[in-house]
């Protein structure tokens, strides 16, 4: 999740940013495990990645939205 801080005049209008919609971006590297579970970590396995289309990332995105 995102958690907004807000001070002074802020906190008048943080309800109107609340009830906006809300994107993430991110980037991934497919087929590398870390430490950390993150970017920042030592890699500890790497693993092969099938070739990927467009239609089947948009497929698998489309499975992890909320309805």
């Amino acid at each position: 999740g995102l958690r907004l801080i807000v001070v002074g005049r802020g906190t008048k209008i943080q309800d109107l940013l609340m009830a906006e919609d809300k994107e993430y971006v991110g980037t991934m590297r497919l087929g590398v495990s870390t430490d950390s579970q993150d970017a920042d970590g030592e890699i500890t396995d790497t693993r092969p990645v099938p070739q990927l289309t467009d239609a089947n990332i948009e497929e698998a995105v489309e499975r992890l939205q909320s309805p």
